[in-house]
């Protein structure tokens, strides 16, 4: 007995060490290894005197059954008063309370069966604590832990079903020969436990280091999106910015050459022989300008809601040759006998934005009107194109110079010979995002070299 007590205490040592370096920051841990070390002591009597008994000492007894009452809150995870450990700590409490009565009556013949039923509340306890242990969900050492804690648990009840008053045995063991096979027993269940709590710990910190690899990675990821998302945002601000800047100028320049317009009607009207062709004249060309306004404020506004937009606009059934009568409306009332609008017999109906299409539509008409010839005729036609499925919106003009062609035309801000004209050519681009957030296409070729045709295809 006294050369297995040192086993025990040799393979208690090294568990110990073993818990150790592998987590003692851990309550549950730290809670196995004062129980390691109190069972240590209890095992010491016995190693140290030869002739003590195992069944009789009462440090070895009460060693075991506090060491045991420590690991079994060490199962716990959480408060020992949360709900789901309730039981379990009345168990741990009734194994406790058991220890001043095994004092009490250990020279009586009911030690033996006091003892185990202290031994069987703590380990009890401890089962209930383990399978509620959130922590430990899952692990393949909660399984075995449990496992052992099942067979000792029925070996205790057989035990407690021979004691004293239910039984005859009133000793850890009925006869002197049955003490070296119960040893051995025990030391194999305490092998079992230590290395099963060894496992547990060991699956824990493999499963806190998975989560932690998981939780930089998703850290890492975050900055990521959190980086790209911050690109986003500067690059929309300086899409704002050149937009406003933009804005800026095309608005501002018509309101000059309308405030020059209205100054010449007032010189005009304060000459002494008044001129009533130079004064329509000068009217004529205030509304033009006027109708510049409008059309630069209208491309702005819409321009700055395409960047909220992006590639979401509301999309509704609108008529194609209302919309374009719409837009053919917004022209100049100087300029619409210019053009030449064929529209199928039966409306054509496609799914789009009326605004954007309308206000796309008329920066053609405008684009058409602006850079053709003074008083040439303007071909602007509707089609249902079969092949391709969709509705086309064709707009040909006579070319006052070939070198306005040149370039990329949809570009925001292209102007490219165009030296006459002020402002930094929102039109095209316009258009042209109209027909990219609708997936359709704008796109210009030339039949002849003083002859362009335009057309903005949108699928039905």
């Amino acid at each position: 007995i006294s050369d297995l007590a040192w086993v025990h205490i040799g393979q208690t040592i090294a568990f110990t060490v073993g818990i150790v370096l592998i987590n003692m920051t851990d309550r549950s841990a730290r809670l196995w290894v004062v129980a390691n070390f109190i069972g240590i002591l209890g095992l010491a009597v016995v190693a140290l005197d030869p002739l003590a008994s195992w069944r009789e000492s009462l440090i070895v007894t009460l060693g075991h059954l506090i060491a045991l009452e420590l690991r079994a809150v060490a199962q716990c995870d959480g408060p020992l008063l949360a709900r789901r450990n309730r039981l379990a700590t009345a168990l741990i409490a009734l194994s406790i309370l058991c220890i001043p009565v095994l004092i009490t009556f250990w020279d009586s013949d009911y030690r033996l069966f006091t003892t185990l039923i202290c031994a069987m509340a703590a380990l009890s306890g401890a089962g209930i604590y383990l399978y509620a242990n959130r922590k430990w969900s899952g692990l393949p050492g909660q399984k075995q832990m449990l496992a052992i804690f099942a067979a000792v648990l029925v070996l205790l009840v057989f035990m407690l079903s021979h004691s004293y008053p239910l039984g005859t045995s009133t000793h850890n063991y009925q006869t002197r020969g049955a003490e070296l096979p119960g040893a051995i027993a025990g030391i194999l269940f305490a092998l079992m436990a230590q290395a099963f709590f060894a496992n547990l710990l060991l699956g824990r910190k493999a499963r806190l280091a998975l989560l932690a690899g998981r939780r930089t990675t998703r850290s890492k990821e975050r900055a990521r999106n959190l980086l790209a998302g911050r690109e986003t945002i500067e690059r929309l601000a300086d899409e704002r910015l050149n937009l406003l800047q933009m804005m800026t100028h095309e608005v501002r320049q018509p309101l000059n050459n309308a405030q020059a317009a209205l100054q010449a009607m007032l010189d005009e009207t304060n000459a002494r022989e008044h001129n009533v062709e130079l004064a329509r004249h000068a009217a004529v060309r205030v509304q033009l300008v006027l109708d510049e306004v409008i059309l630069s404020l209208s491309n702005s506004i819409v321009a700055a809601r395409m960047i909220e937009w992006r590639d979401k606009p509301v999309l509704v059934t609108a008529g194609a040759g209302e919309t374009l009568a719409l837009a053919v409306m917004d022209c100049p009332g100087t300029e619409t006998g210019r053009l030449s609008v064929a529209n199928p017999a039966d409306e054509i109906f496609v799914q789009a934005d009326p605004v954007l299409l309308r206000l796309a539509l008329r920066n053609l008409l405008a684009n058409a009107l602006k850079y053709s010839p003074s008083g040439s005729q303007i071909e602007v036609v509707v089609l249902l194109d079969d092949e391709r499925f969709g509705v086309a919106f064709r707009i040909t003009n006579a070319v006052s110079d070939p070198r306005l062609l040149l370039g990329n035309l949809f570009a925001r801000g292209k102007r490219g010979m165009d030296v006459g004209y002020e402002g930094f050519g929102l039109g095209l681009f316009m258009a042209n995002e109209t027909a990219r957030i609708h997936n359709g296409e704008l796109t210009y070729w030339q039949s002849r070299s003083d002859e362009v045709t335009f057309e903005l295809f949108l699928p039905a």
